[in-house]
């Protein structure tokens, strides 16, 4: 089975999206960086973030 990470901008609804076997957090955070790398080459600037608060992408303090 697996599970589609997906980053929308908000702004042009331009949609990047990777498949992967988990939800695990270190997975959530190399595809939030590599989605931030696709939208800076395309001039898109991340301000925040807005989450589903998934478990992979809660912070426990």
């Amino acid at each position: 089975m697996g599970f589609l990470h997906t980053v929308i901008d908000d702004h042009s609804r331009f949609a990047y999206v990777e498949m992967h076997s988990d939800e695990r957090s270190q997975t959530a955070i190399a595809v939030l960086r590599r989605a931030g790398a696709c939208f800076a080459r395309l001039g898109v600037q991340v301000e925040r973030v807005l989450s589903d608060n998934g478990s992979a992408y809660r912070w426990h303090a």
